[in-house]
């Protein structure tokens, strides 16, 4: 169901990424022309010559992921956090700011699905400055650095790239530090590290790189949905439509449309009487254990030790994390010592009184959880967790 929508950026792709690209005069460069004259009794010549400043070309930067064209559409089970990350890529010729915005719609859903925010690392940002320059000179496949021209202030910020910024050039990826000179050309050199998808950053280029190629800074903004809510209705899911307009010319827009899919967890409760008469309702067996619902009238007298079994389900198509269940101990009711089992397993903090009255954390056991050990408290889609405690009638 994923849309992906561009404004203005086929042009840019075919400029970075197509072998017929175009060359690129960097904005802040500086073209100069010129003249000789030379005559009798002058062989050296006189000279005339004119420079012209090369000025920004404002172009929607392209919206894509890490790995590919577009983020695929996710499934989150209900009140978990629903994220995606975009890859932001300069097509212009030099620095520009692009603003970043979302509008969220929820379908058959309530509770804060419609706030969507972007983020890089844990701030909140609503802009992304991104720069671009291009080769001066044709670098060399294997060469560790690239002749570009100078912006014509000398700092560490050149046309809007600085040291371990990722560019992009001719279709790969790489890691730049900046020589920044003024007057005089600058140089980008190839620096090791983890790129935007995780792989190694290259430290030699990869293919020739001719004169004029766009080096294009990319940063990645993450979509996130930090709670979307409960299901309310028919098809529930949140569908956001991002947007990347350039701060210099508004017309310049790239969008994409998101759809997360959401989908419930079953939580269930049931108890049995392990000392006394259980009821001759069929129950539900769970671990080899018959227990029963409200419904089915369990029964207890004083000094009965009833044993309560708590069963969460995540969908098959998604799983949950930071799972935690809460459960005070029934009034008119004693807590059995060091009774609860994670998953026939005992947990952390249990002893004499009840770890679930502070919240306990769960997961599926996988990957194992060593016997009272603490719980990751993830749960992949369609497993199953168990807890089992128990309790004296008083």
């Amino acid at each position: 169901m994923n849309i992906f929508k561009k404004t203005g950026i086929l042009a840019g792709l075919l400029m970075m990424f197509g072998s017929t690209a175009l060359a690129v005069a960097p904005s802040n460069s500086v073209i100069t022309n010129t003249a000789k004259l030379t005559y009798t009794g002058n062989t050296a010549g006189i000279f005339a010559s004119v420079d012209v400043s090369v000025s920004l070309a404002p172009s929607a930067s392209t919206l894509a992921s890490p790995a590919g064209l577009a983020p695929a559409d996710n499934t989150v089970a209900v009140n978990q956090v629903s994220s995606v990350d975009y890859l932001l890529t300069a097509t212009s010729n030099g620095v520009d700011t692009y603003l970043v915005s979302g509008v969220s719609t929820p379908t058959g859903l309530t509770g804060t699905s419609a706030t969507v925010v972007y983020k890089q690392g844990v701030a909140t940002v609503t802009s992304v400055t991104l720069g671009a320059t291009a080769a001066l000179v044709q670098a060399i496949a294997g060469a560790t650095t690239i002749t570009v021209p100078s912006d014509g202030v000398a700092d560490s910020n050149l046309n809007g790239i600085q040291n371990g910024d990722e560019v992009v050039i001719a279709g790969t990826a790489y890691l730049v530090n900046v020589t920044d000179v003024a007057p005089g050309n600058s140089t980008l050199t190839l620096i090791a590290g983890t790129l935007s998808d995780g792989t190694a950053a290259p430290t030699t280029l990869q293919a020739n790189v001719p004169t004029g190629t766009l080096i294009a800074e990319q940063q990645v903004v993450t979509m996130e949905i930090a709670d979307v809510g409960v299901i309310s209705g028919a098809t529930p899911q949140v569908s956001v439509v991002t947007t990347v307009m350039s701060n210099t010319d508004n017309t310049k827009v790239s969008t994409d449309t998101h759809v997360t899919l959401v989908v419930a967890v079953v939580f269930e409760k049931y108890v049995r009487n392990t000392t006394g008469a259980n009821p001759a309702a069929a129950g539900t067996l769970i671990n080899g254990v018959t227990y029963y619902a409200t419904a089915d009238a369990v029964s207890a007298v004083s000094g009965d030790i009833l044993e309560y079994a708590i069963r969460v389900t995540t969908d098959p198509a998604a799983g949950i994390a930071g799972a935690v269940i809460t459960d005070a101990v029934p009034p008119f009711t004693s807590y059995v010592a060091s009774s609860t089992l994670l998953n026939a397993k005992t947990v952390a903090g249990d002893g004499a009184t009840s770890p679930l009255g502070a919240g306990l954390t769960i997961d599926d056991d996988n990957p194992v959880r060593a016997a009272g050990a603490a719980a990751s408290g993830n749960m992949a889609a369609g497993t199953t967790a168990v807890i089992t405690f128990q309790v004296t009638v008083d």
